[in-house]
């Protein structure tokens, strides 16, 4: 049986608001939160069957310190807290734990040739 869950995936390409049609939004909210909540929902039965077990989501510090430049981003990882909220009172009684890891910027190759300026650097260490 399945006892332990890690929800993780995120597309945090930069945007501005001016920018964001409909489609984006709904693919970055599917990118970033839609999958959590489903695989808990696939996994939870199992889960509750052999006694418990733990659903661990990977939200983001990026909403909580107010970073710019992405809001379809930031709105989808908030929700990622909020999700987990929901999930931990529906599912505790059931001895399943649900909880939320929110790392601050990890830095990939990727995020270093995108988007790491010296200015970008020092606002995150000011924060």
């Amino acid at each position: 049986p399945i006892r332990v869950l890690v929800n993780n995936a995120a597309h945090d390409e930069r945007h501005t608001i001016e920018s964001v049609t409909q489609e984006y939004w709904d693919d970055r909210f599917a990118v970033n939160l839609r999958h959590q909540f489903f695989a808990a929902q696939a996994v939870a039965p199992d889960m509750a069957a052999a006694g418990g077990g733990s659903i661990v989501n990977l939200g983001s510090v990026s909403w909580l310190v107010g970073q710019g430049g992405m809001p379809a981003y930031l709105s989808a990882k908030a929700a990622v807290a909020g999700l987990t909220r929901a999930l931990a009172r529906d599912l505790g009684p059931k001895n399943i734990r649900v909880n939320c890891i929110v790392p601050g910027w990890i830095m990939t190759e990727r995020q270093i040739q995108l988007w790491l300026t010296p200015e970008g650097e020092q606002e995150l260490l000011r924060r």
